[in-house]
């Protein structure tokens, strides 16, 4: 690929994602890691179903985005896709050689979200994952505002407002952040149902001037769960992973 698309391709798709390839061929493999870790994405290459299988159960929530080989070696990797649905609500792509229709609709049928035919354009790859990050983007925060039963947290005047329909507790002890602590927030919901190390945290939030100490993240981490944790029927869930870091899950 030559350097003008390269260039190009790297100013389009900005949003870092936290991706998974599934493919046993090698070159193929290392071609699509190589690739998306130069887009400054976050890449996990596996090889067979059963590492993959093993990490999916240990760390659920890591990855946005899958891309599945439809065979790998005696393994099916359409398997793969009750497992991540399971547990995770990533955007799957699946591809294979084939292009069969009944093929096609049973990925579809059992959770995938999209379907390439090998081989594929790279760019059409980018542009299917920056379309999915940029939809996740706008469904979470249509109005630059985060929702919640009782009051809504506005990322664009840095403050917290009780609704109409806010609990007598809410109205008594409504519920504080930090102006970080906002930031924070919002930049779980731009990496929603994804894993945020603190190294991330850190540089996206706080920069090289003013480095806080390990125990100040921790502390912005309680404050927001409880302030999550304040609205009635909580539709998210802000979690932690023990030596890797956040994130802000949507429950089903």
């Amino acid at each position: 690929m030559n350097e003008f698309i390269s260039n190009n391709l790297h100013q389009q798709t900005h949003q870092k994602l936290n991706i998974i390839i599934v493919e046993d061929e090698k070159i193929l493999g290392q071609s699509l890691a190589d690739f998306l870790s130069g887009l400054n994405h976050q890449v996990k290459w596996f090889q067979d179903f059963e590492n993959v299988k093993t990490f999916i159960n240990e760390q659920s929530h890591w990855a946005q985005a899958y891309l599945i080989d439809l065979h790998l070696g005696n393994q099916f990797g359409l398997d793969l896709i009750p497992i991540i649905r399971q547990k995770n609500a990533a955007y799957i792509i699946v591809f294979s050689a084939t292009n069969e229709p009944d093929i096609k609709y049973q990925c579809f049928t059992q959770g995938a979200n999209d379907f390439m035919t090998k081989p594929f354009d790279l760019r059409e790859l980018l542009y299917r994952l920056q379309k999915y990050s940029l939809q996740q983007e706008q469904q979470l925060i249509p109005h630059h505002t985060l929702e919640l039963d009782g009051f809504i947290i506005n990322f664009d005047l840095l403050e917290i407002r009780l609704t109409e329909n806010a609990s007598e507790q809410l109205k008594n002890f409504p519920p504080k952040l930090t102006t970080k602590e906002i930031q924070i927030l919002q930049f779980f919901c731009h990496r929603l149902n994804s894993i945020i190390s603190r190294d991330e945290i850190i540089n996206e939030i706080y920069g090289q001037d003013s480095l806080p100490n390990l125990r100040t993240i921790d502390n912005n981490i309680v404050n927001i769960r409880k302030t999550l944790n304040l609205a009635n029927n909580n539709e998210y869930e802000l979690v932690s992973k023990r030596n890797m870091g956040y994130g802000l899950i949507k429950k089903r």
